[in-house]
């Protein structure tokens, strides 16, 4: 007697597609409607695990006003799981 194949084979894992460092910090700014500074970041070569290192003067230094500095780091904070502010 041969067993049974199974009713379903294992699906191979889904996958999210793959972004550049510039589209993941560009989507990140954008879900904190702060997209325009997405420029500026990347030119100091910010990509979207940076923020949460950097301190309020450093987010300044790239033109940032202070409202601006404690939304990245509020949201930077709860993307990393820690308490930026």
């Amino acid at each position: 007697m041969t067993s049974a194949p199974p009713a379903f084979a294992a699906a191979p894992p889904v996958r999210a597609p793959s972004l550049s460092d510039a589209d993941a910090l560009g989507a990140f700014l954008k879900a904190i409607k702060l997209e325009k500074f997405s420029s500026a970041l990347a030119e100091q070569d910010i990509d979207v695990d940076t923020p949460c290192e950097l301190t309020a003067e450093e987010l300044k230094e790239v033109g940032m006003t202070i409202g601006a500095v404690m939304k990245v780091q509020k949201a930077a904070g709860k993307w990393a799981g820690v308490s930026m502010v």
